[in-house]
Formats: C-alpha cells, structure tokens, sequence
C-alpha cells in the first residue's frame, strides 16, 4: 500500500508541482490544502504518514500546523517547505515536530532525499540552511521569542506585544493605541496562537522575557538577505 501525503500552501502551483514530484516517489497525494485548517483537516480525515506544509499560511502559522497535527497522529512525519533560509526557522519547525526541513530553492533530488531520510527515521535539513548543521531540539516550554517566532506577528500584534512588555493592561493598550478592547484581546488571542502560547498569563511571560534580551530582532524582519542560487548536495 501507498504511503500517504498531505500537501499545504496558499500557492496551488507550487502544490501541484509538488504533488507531481511526491507522486514520483510512490507516494499517494490525498489532499493538497490551502491554509492551516483545511491541512488539519485533511490530516484527520486520511491520516497520511507525511505532511508538507510551508510556514506561512493565511489563517495560522505552520508551526502550528505541525504542532497539531503530531499532537493527533504521533506517526506522522512532516517536512517544511519554505523560502526562509534563516537557521531560526528550521531550529523552530524541529522543536514544533518537523522531521525535515527544505527552501523553495531546492531541487528535485533534495526533495526526494529528504523523503528518504524522514522514512528512515532520520532528520534532514536543507544545506541551503545557513549553519545547517542543526540537531533535533526537545520541546519545551517557550520563555522567549526568537526571529521565526516573531516574523509571523503583523505590525499591529507588535506593537501590543511591545506595550504588554512595559506592563500595560489590554484596557491600557486600547486608550493609547485608539481602538477597542476587543481588538487588542483579539491580538493577543492571534499572537498566542501563531507563537503557540496557552494559558492567561504565557503571552504576558514571553513579553517580559523578550524585554531583558540582548538582541531585538523584530526590525530585522525587513532585511532578510538575498543569496545566490547555488548547487545543493543532499546531507543525511
């Protein structure tokens, strides 16, 4: 029998290219979805052995995605497939449960090596990864956020998260930044769903925490660098 595989990302091309090359390998596309929910979705009805999702995606992080999705099925393997090339990335979709992790940029052989690999039981990341010798990390509670973590909030949710780290209310935060109480609660409710957070008080102890870092790297979000095509190698 077939092995399995749900595809997401909101770019139907690139799904459907990918779909094709999957197929190659002798694996069963059963749905390829558009967004988090129709993922999870798909991953509950067929219950594949592998999911490939991109990280951003337009009603939850994919992060959160693959959080989910092994929480439900603990066998299910999952690899990225995402244009960050940064390391903070690939370190955060180990930690949410990703087996694999590969940029756009990579080529059909990577792809199929790193089947491979997730099928063998191993860890595959992509060379085009800078520093890309990273090891599988433990889950653990977060205490702080991290570049890929930030990345995903909107320019609105940072500036509540900013005025949550000086200590004001979500009353507080709507008189000065002028709108509801509802829209700042809405925001925080975003944020802890994107950055993974549960509990009255998580968001409130990340933002703190956040505040007494040596480095900000929230304006950095703008700068990622460009980096010429190069030939990649499979690395297992």
């Amino acid at each position: 029998m077939k092995r399995k595989v749900v595809i997401v990302d909101d770019h139907p091309l690139f799904s459907k290219s990918m779909a094709d090359l999957l197929a190659q390998t002798g694996l069963e596309v059963c749905a390829l979805a558009q967004n988090g929910a129709d993922a999870l979705a798909a991953v509950d009805l067929h219950n594949p052995e592998l999911l490939v999702v991109d990280l951003s995606l337009p009603d939850m992080s994919g992060f959160r995605v693959i959080e989910t999705a092994v929480t439900r099925h603990p066998g299910i393997r999952c690899i990225v497939v995402s244009m960050h090339e940064q390391a903070q990335y690939a370190k955060r979709a180990l930690r949410a449960g990703a087996k694999g992790y590969l940029v756009k940029a990579d080529d059909e052989a990577v792809v199929k090596a790193c089947v491979d690999a997730i099928f063998n039981g191993e860890c595959f990341i992509s060379q085009q990864i800078e520093n890309s010798n990273l090891i599988p990390l433990d889950e653990s509670p977060k205490t702080s956020l991290d570049y890929a973590d930030t990345a995903l909030l909107t320019a609105s949710e940072i500036k509540v998260l900013r005025l949550i780290q000086q200590g004001n209310t979500s009353k507080d935060i709507a008189k000065r930044l002028k709108i509801s109480y509802r829209t700042v609660q809405n925001h925080r409710a975003h944020m802890c769903e994107k950055l993974g957070l549960s509990g009255t008080n998580a968001l409130l102890r990340v933002a703190i925490a956040e505040k007494y870092r040596k480095h900000d790297h929230v304006n950095e979000r703008t700068k990622v660098p460009k980096k010429r095509a190069k030939s990649v190698s499979s690395r297992h």
